[in-house]
Formats: structure tokens, C-alpha cells, sequence
């Protein structure tokens, strides 16, 4: 097998693999892909929801939104010295908060994701225009 290293930065290494099958290639990949750390919405507290999704689409979809990344200075909460749930070491706290006041369905998209700490103002969505779901007139969506 031989490696050919064609560029390398701090975001992108582009390189030719010769003389190996595709499984060594994907193996390489899915190792690489695995090493990269990611911010991701995992817990999620629902207090209303008025939409048509059930509570666990809701989560799924809140889960698959792209976060900022840049720099991930968090804790994993089992190995943070906090003796609350959550601190600003060890989870971004989110909420979303949206009453539909007009007299037409409304779409609540990742714009409406609000920053609760600090951490969470450290990674925010990187989309705002990703439509979580759409709720009717006189409904509300409020989760954390």
C-alpha cells in the first residue's frame, strides 16, 4: 500500500491511496470520521408541543441540526467535577419558546434555537433556515 499525501491544512488533507482494496479505504474513513469531536443536542425537555410531530421526531430532528464547532472546550458530564445536571463545563443549554400569534401555520426553524449559557453561545446552529417543524395558529412549541 502506499500513501500519497497531495495537501494538508488544519481543516482538509487530501490524499491518494494506492495498492489497497476499497474495505481498507472505508476503514480509514469511518477511523477519521470517528476521531473528529462533535457538538450535538442529545437531551431534550419538552414543555409543550402543539405541533403535528410526536415529542421523539421533535428530538430526532433537534439532534441532526449542524452545531458550531470550532473549538469544543466541554467536559463529557461524567467526568465534570459540577454537582448540578449541567454546567457551562459540561453542556450548551438550548430553548426554544414559540407561540404562533398570527392566523396562518408558522414554521419554527433553527433561528428560533435560543442560548441559554455560555457554552451554548459557543455553539450554535450553523443554519438558520433548517425547519424543524410547523405548528397552527394558537399553538406553542417550548422546549429546553
Amino acid at each position: 500500500m502506499q500513501v500519497e499525501i497531495l495537501s494538508h491544512s488544519y481543516e482538509e488533507t487530501q490524499l491518494v491511496l494506492k495498492n489497497t482494496n476499497p474495505a481498507f479505504a472505508n476503514s480509514l474513513r469511518r477511523i477519521m470520521i470517528a476521531e473528529v469531536p462533535t457538538v450535538a443536542i442529545e437531551a431534550v425537555e419538552i414543555t409543550q408541543n402543539d405541533s403535528p410531530l410526536i415529542d421523539e421526531m421533535i428530538c430526532h430532528r433537534l439532534g441532526l441540526i449542524p452545531l458550531q464547532s470550532d473549538h469544543i472546550d466541554l467536559v463529557f458530564p461524567q467526568d465534570c467535577d459540577c454537582s448540578q445536571d449541567a454546567c457551562d463545563n459540561c453542556a450548551a443549554i438550548y430553548k426554544i419558546d414559540v407561540h404562533n400569534t398570527t392566523n396562518k401555520p408558522m414554521n419554527i426553524y433553527s433561528k428560533h434555537i435560543m442560548p441559554i449559557n455560555s457554552a451554548a453561545h459557543q455553539h450554535l446552529p450553523v443554519f438558520d433556515n433548517v425547519i424543524i417543524t410547523t405548528i397552527n395558529p394558537n399553538s406553542r412549541l417550548s422546549l429546553t
